[in-house]
């Protein structure tokens, strides 16, 4: 089974402590966001938690990205090294915490276009991808042993393996929320 990594309704979100720092959490909006760098080349932004809520969560958000607390970050890195980047930020209420953002890189067309429902982007030069994908059926050959992966339909919508989940659970990491549908009523949620 394959799941879409979101945020639970109560998520802790994140945002840039200045206009500056913002920009780099909109990295995937061509409009509001900068593109990133090589990871060698990153300076991370400060963030802060919106609505100053604090609940001890591995799982955080930042507008539509995922973030992961260093704890997510080392239990899950053989999954991260192999499919993601995980750019480091910095806290600005003088925490402990250490987040980092998950930019995942595998990219795989591996949706069962007629299988799958959802409406079609209106704008751009794709209009046979999905502005947003309420119900998957995926191609599982196509996705082999990926336990992390987007789709050429949006780069900040991740889809995790039954393995990812199961890691989750056995490390004891909270605050991941994995749906089977866009419009899951009761999600999982660690």
């Amino acid at each position: 089974m394959y799941y879409r990594w979101s945020a639970p309704e109560d998520a802790v979100d994140f945002v840039g402590s200045t206009e500056s720092d913002d920009r780099w959490l909109l990295w995937h909006d061509p409009l509001l966001g900068e593109p990133l760098p090589d990871l060698e080349d990153w300076t991370p932004p400060q963030v802060v938690c919106r609505g100053a809520r604090r609940v001890n969560t591995d799982a955080p958000m930042s507008r539509l990205v995922n973030l992961v607390s260093a704890k997510a970050a080392e239990v899950l890195s053989d999954i991260w090294s192999r499919h993601a980047i995980l750019y480091p930020l910095v806290t600005a209420d003088a925490s402990d915490d250490s987040f980092f953002m998950v930019v995942v890189k595998t990219q795989l067309d591996c949706i069962d276009r007629q299988k799958s429902q959802g409406p079609l982007q209106k704008y751009g030069s794709t209009p046979d991808l999905f502005a947003n994908v309420e119900s998957w059926v995926f191609d599982t050959g196509i996705i082999g042993d990926a336990d992390a992966f987007v789709l050429p339909d949006s780069s900040t919508t991740v889809y995790v393996s039954e393995r990812f989940k199961n890691r989750v659970v056995e490390s004891g990491l909270r605050g991941f929320c994995l749906k089977t549908r866009f419009w899951e009523e009761d999600p999982w949620v660690s």
